[in-house]
């Protein structure tokens, strides 16, 4: 009866009151709720399709959560990154083998943080001399405590 109507979000939540869980996300995507749809596959255990759904609705973190507990680590960085979280992103590009990728979201977080706090990241010789780096920078050596 919804269904001839148009009515999928209705037919939806019926047959997930029903317990036809298959058909409950089959509506939530005619319905164009892929939150819906999503959490309706997590319920099936699937996983992957619930990261997909999730991701294509704008919810990045939850999608890269599903993703990195299915070691797809480069999919799940992607997602990370997209929902702002690069630090995340990066150690899993690392994970998954793509050290450039790594590479390139650290040097932009340490720009960020530069931005933030300038001179966080300054060279050596840019920081004020203390007692200790007096020695180091003649080529003393200093052992711990003495």
């Amino acid at each position: 009866m919804y269904l001839q109507g148009g009515h999928y979000a209705l037919a939806a939540r019926l047959a997930e009151e029903m317990g036809d869980l298959p058909n409950a996300s089959l509506y939530y995507l005619k319905a164009g709720d892929l939150t819906a749809a999503g959490e309706v596959e997590l319920k099936l255990d699937n996983r992957e399709k619930a990261a997909w759904m999730f991701n294509k609705c704008g919810q990045f973190t939850r999608a890269a959560e599903l993703l990195e507990a299915l070691d797809q680590y480069a999919e799940a960085a992607v997602n990370y990154k997209r929902g702002g979280f690069k630090d995340k992103a990066a150690i899993l590009y690392v994970k998954a083998g793509k050290e450039a990728l790594a590479a390139a979201l650290f040097e932009e977080l340490i720009e960020e943080l530069n931005r933030q706090e300038p001179g966080g990241f300054r060279a050596d010789e840019a920081r004020p001399a203390g007692p200790g780096r007096r020695a180091l920078r003649a080529g003393a050596h200093v052992r711990p405590g003495g």
